[in-house]
Order: structure tokens, then sequence, then C-alpha cells
């Protein structure tokens, strides 16, 4: 009888144990399963091509590196013949001089003026001068006018600059010291785990050294390529952060963008991958 409690005693704790042990099994399997669904939400940046914004200089998911100049238009129809000509030199000459990709961008927006009409509302409300109030209220019609017939539209002109290193010399950077940091690429040692430590940070320093050479090499295109453009009276500058932030917004939110844009927005303040509303998923 002792025996028979023993052994039913028995099999009821280590029943116990099993369905404590499928029970923790079915919440990992369930746990990593939200994991591996929370992976798969597809985010804005999944389909935007560039990876960061740092410095004036733009990464992108094929490793490529550019910068944005932005230049002042010159009208060449307003030109005579000679001057035409001696423009399509320069420019010929430029285009010659360069070793390395650019594309020339130029990008039209409609301009919203509501705001600025709200103003000369108010305007219009206070002042008290009833020939102003006219001359007011005169513009404010013009204006309003102007926008039902035309969309007012502003054009700007942009170069970009690319630098993308071979393929030859991605793999060799990979193996080189970096000497500035004093770290060597050894070989993985017999149970060196990949992504240790030790791997990471060498990555990452490469990855520093990377940006940083494309940085270098980028500002020395941009300052090469500011001058030359002086020969044709094109006043030229540099995009930074906050400014590439909003071009590329504008990009990609053409239409509203014209509504509703970024205002004091750094690329370093928009560090969620994905935004969810309260208490929602």
């Amino acid at each position: 009888m002792v025996i028979f409690a023993v052994l039913f005693a028995l099999l009821v704790s280590m029943g116990i144990v099993y369905f404590s042990f499928i029970k923790k099994s079915s919440k990992q399997i369930e746990k990593k399963a939200i994991d591996e669904k929370r992976e798969k939400i597809n985010t804005t940046q999944s389909k935007l091509p560039f990876k960061l914004i740092r410095n004036g200089v733009v990464k992108l998911k094929d490793r490529t590196f550019i910068k944005v100049l932005k230049v002042q238009s010159i009208n060449t129809q307003l030109m005579e013949e000679t001057e035409k000509e001696t423009v399509k030199e320069i420019w010929s000459d430029i285009l010659n001089s360069i070793n390395y990709n650019i594309q020339i961008y130029k990008q039209s927006r409609i301009v919203q003026i509501d705001d600025y009409l709200d103003n000369i509302s108010e305007m219009f409300s206070t002042e008290k001068s009833e020939d102003k109030r006219k001359a007011l209220d005169i513009y404010h019609r013009f204006l309003s006018l102007l926008v039902q017939e035309n969309s007012l539209k502003t054009k700007d002109d942009y170069i970009v600059i690319t630098y993308c290193e071979s393929e030859k010399k991605k793999k060799n950077r990979i193996d080189e010291v970096d000497e500035t940091r004093g770290y060597r690429r050894k070989d993985k040692q017999p149970g060196e785990r990949e992504g240790s430590e030790n791997s990471s940070s060498v990555e990452m320093i490469n990855k520093r050294a990377e940006f940083e050479q494309a940085k270098k090499i980028l500002q020395e295109r941009a300052s090469s390529l500011e001058k030359t453009l002086g020969r044709l009276n094109i006043s030229s500058r540099e995009l930074n952060d906050e400014e590439l932030l909003r071009l590329f917004y504008s990009v990609y939110n053409k239409e509203r963008s014209s509504t509703q844009s970024l205002t004091n927005t750094t690329p370093s303040e928009l560090t969620s991958l994905y935004v969810k509303e309260r208490g929602g998923s």
C-alpha cells in the first residue's frame, strides 16, 4: 500500500513537471511568434533607399554615400548668343572634369499662402485707416484670385554628389589594420563565436572609418564643384541634416509636404522605427 502511494505521488509529481514544461514551452513559442511578427512589420524605413543622415552625408542601403548641393539656376534664354556659347563651353568643361557620378535634380513645389492670406485678413480687421483697409482688401482679393487661377510654385535645383568604393576595396578594408585605433582583425580562433564582442567592435570601427573616409572625399568633391560652378557665377551650398530631411520628406510626400511641412525637426529626433496608436498595435 505504501509503495502504491509512493508511486502515485511520483506519477503526480512527474505530471505536474511535464505540464509545467509544456506550458512554459508554449509561452516561449508564443513569445517567439510575437517577436517574429513584430520583425516582419513593414515600416516606412524599409521602403526608403537611405540608411542614415549625418553631418550632411547620406548613406544609402547599397553602401553608396551622397552629398547634396543646392545651386542657383541661370536663365540662358535672356542671354545673347555669345554668352550662351560661353556658358555651354564652361559647362562642358565642368562635366568633363568630373570623374564621379552626379545627378541633377530639379524640384517644383506648390506654395501654400493660406497663412499669408490669414495674416492679411487679420491686418485688415485691426487697421483703422480706411485707405489702408481698402488697399489690403484689394491685395487680398488679388492674391485669392491668382491662387485660384494659377498654382504658385517654387523651383529649386540640386546636384547630388556620390561616392562608392569598389567591392575589392570594401573587402580589403575589413582585413586592414585600423592604425588610428590600434585594432587588427585576427583570424577566428577555435571556440570563438560569430558575432562576438571583439568582432562587433571591429565591425563598428570599420563602419566609422568607412563613413569618415566617405565624408572626407565627398567634402573635397563638393568644395571643388562649388569653385568650378563659380566660373558660371552660380552660387551653391551644401545641405545640412535638417535640410536633407526636409528635401527627402518633400520628395516622398509631394502632396502632403505642401500643407504639412516639417518645422524644427532634426533626424536625431526621429528614433522610432514605427509609430503605433496608444493601446493599439
